[in-house]
């Protein structure tokens, strides 16, 4: 069973949501699948207010931490995260960027979680024009400093609003079948070991925080975790 949690910033039936249908009609085709899915507009529309509460003491300090927390266990608790935005002035939406920006406190440089070192993510975009490859360059930038183990990014340049044209369309099939099976050799290995750029980050944050006297919330973490100590979060 592959606990999968995706979190669409579009409608459902949008063009990037039916990109997000395709790789999980594939993968089902794979593998038996336990899917939890958000909309962030319906699920959680907080913008970050920047009060730093959640770096500077916990999680749950966040004023939007009850709204949040679902989305984040689910993520915790999932084996495959599937991120998807429509591209926005270039980027990623602005409702997947507020939740982005929630989650700041679980980046490398401060409390990463160590199920997210094990973790396959994938960030999808589309758009009529430009502004993909930045978009998923912003969903790249995530997943390396959540610590995620592998991740993958697809853009899909859209040249009609049909659902049958997108659905049907061979090259997005093609590359999304090819992601499926990358997703199901990955969930069948045993050691899950993470990107030598993970591994790089994690060990440059670990020379940082040995000699952490700024943030005692931080540094009291990492040496909680034996991080301090030479363990590792991955397997």
């Amino acid at each position: 069973m592959l606990n999968v949690t995706v979190i669409n910033s579009s409608n459902k039936n949008g063009n990037t949501h039916r990109c997000v249908d395709i790789l999980i009609n594939k993968l089902a085709n794979l593998i038996e699948i336990n899917k939890e899915e958000y909309f962030l507009k319906k699920d959680f529309n907080k913008f970050c207010t920047g009060c730093m509460q959640c770096i500077l003491q916990s999680k749950e300090s966040c004023p939007h931490y009850t709204e949040l927390s679902p989305i984040i266990e689910s993520m915790l608790s999932a084996d495959v995260l599937i991120f998807s935005s429509p591209v926005y002035v270039f980027d990623v939406s602005g409702s997947m960027k507020a939740f982005l920006d929630h989650t700041a406190y679980m980046w490398m440089l401060h409390r990463p979680e160590k199920n997210m070192f094990n973790k396959f993510a994938v960030g999808i975009s589309s758009a009529a024009g430009g502004g993909i490859g930045h978009t998923n360059k912003t969903f790249k930038m995530n997943f390396l400093f959540w610590g995620i183990a592998r991740y993958e990014t697809i853009g899909y340049r859209v040249l009609s609003n049909s659902k049958d044209d997108i659905l049907n369309d061979p090259k997005l099939n093609k590359k999304l079948e090819k992601l499926s099976r990358k997703i199901d050799r990955w969930s069948t290995n045993k050691r899950k070991n993470p990107k030598i750029l993970t591994r790089v980050l994690f060990n440059l944050v670990l020379k940082m925080q040995r000699g952490n006297t700024w943030g005692t919330v931080d540094a009291d973490y990492w040496k909680n975790n034996g991080w301090i100590g030479g363990k590792k979060p991955w397997n």
